[in-house]
């Protein structure tokens, strides 16, 4: 199944009310025939990602947007090394919080851009054959 990446911006002071926040996400893709993969928070709790496997990312957008937890940013993604399954079997229990060092005020956007120019520019760090 194919994998989407909700971006939301978060306003909160600890972890603790990012719960609420997980457990209405996941509530609406499993309502919608998905699952979450993982949540990934910044240091600063300001940006909070979804990676979610669903057949049809406008359904599920959908989904999330009618429950009232719109992403500001939503995207497909793929896995890169390990496979969806490997993924999976070592998230371990519904502790979906993994603390990434994110710059303060990333944007999916921002991400990309950069993202595009370090695989595709000149000075890409990888062969030619591996630029996308």
């Amino acid at each position: 199944m194919p994998l989407f990446l909700a971006e939301y911006r978060v306003e909160v002071i600890d972890r603790e009310q990012l719960e609420p926040v997980f457990g209405a996400i996941d509530a609406a893709t499993r309502a919608a025939g998905g699952e979450v993969i993982e949540f990934q928070v910044g240091q600063d709790l300001a940006v909070l990602y979804a990676v979610l496997e669903h057949e049809d990312g406008t359904a599920l957008r959908s989904a999330l947007e009618q429950t009232g937890i719109a992403p500001q940013d939503f995207a497909p993604v793929r896995l890169v090394g390990q496979s969806l399954d490997e993924v999976k079997a070592q998230r371990g229990a519904a502790n979906y919080l993994v603390e990434w060092d994110l710059p303060a005020g990333l944007t999916m956007e921002a991400y990309l851009q950069r993202k595009a120019a370090l695989c595709t520019g000149a000075g890409s760090p990888f062969p030619p054959h591996l630029r996308s």
